[in-house]
């Protein structure tokens, strides 16, 4: 299970898809929560979705900074943000078509519309 998926785009005009992203939580992030999130994300990937990984917590290992950092995963320590422009450069190949461009089977449409319907589930009620 994911701890939280995120939708948007890049302010960076190169990318001009959505993009999602498979965002772990922990308190200390280390090596599990980046192999954890480039899990989710390869499986979004899989399901046609342009998916970055990202672990954030309040604290990280060095162990998850050397994992983050050569697999291209998004850490985010207390608010900070590294190896963005790394994760970004990995799916920058696969950003060439639009998503909704992309001939979709069932099973890819059944997953879509999963997680667009837990997005919105998720959302806090007013």
């Amino acid at each position: 299970l994911l701890d939280l998926l995120v939708r948007g785009r890049p302010r960076d005009a190169a990318v001009s898809d959505h993009l999602w992203l498979a965002v772990e939580v922990s308190k200390v992030v280390d090596r599990v929560d980046v192999e954890r999130a480039l899990r989710r994300a390869a499986m979004l990937r899989k399901a046609g979705f342009l998916a970055i990984p990202v672990a954030a917590g309040e604290e990280q290992t060095l162990g998850s900074d050397d994992a983050a950092r050569d697999t291209g995963v998004v850490l985010v320590q207390d608010g900070a943000m590294q190896f963005w422009d790394e994760a970004l450069q990995r799916v920058r190949p696969a950003c060439r078509p639009s998503i909704q461009d992309i001939e979709m089977g069932p099973r890819t449409n059944a997953v879509k519309s999963r997680l667009e319907s837990s997005l919105w589930a998720a959302r806090p009620k007013p």
